[in-house]
């Protein structure tokens, strides 16, 4: 059974404006930005997430949950890094 409020949008409010095309990442926070990943399956992409992370050398980045190792993932972080 699905539960569905006549009163709701189906479609989900992003705080961070319009989602980001592959290869372009949206500045969420100041230091986290926010990247989709294109999947070859019927879920059609993954949310990623890069955290400026400056630690104790003062120059990098975290990058959490970074895709699948595909042409298609590795293209999208060329275009984005």
């Amino acid at each position: 059974m699905v539960y569905s409020d006549p009163e709701m949008n189906d479609m989900p409010d992003y705080l961070a404006g319009a989602t980001p095309n592959p290869g372009n990442a949206h500045e969420v926070a100041e230091g986290l930005w926010w990247q989709r990943m294109p999947l070859p399956l019927a879920l059609n992409h993954i949310n990623l997430w890069i955290h400026e992370d400056y630690g104790e050398t003062g120059d990098g980045v975290a990058i959490i949950d970074t895709g699948t190792r595909s042409n298609k993932s590795k293209e999208t972080w060329r275009r984005a890094v």
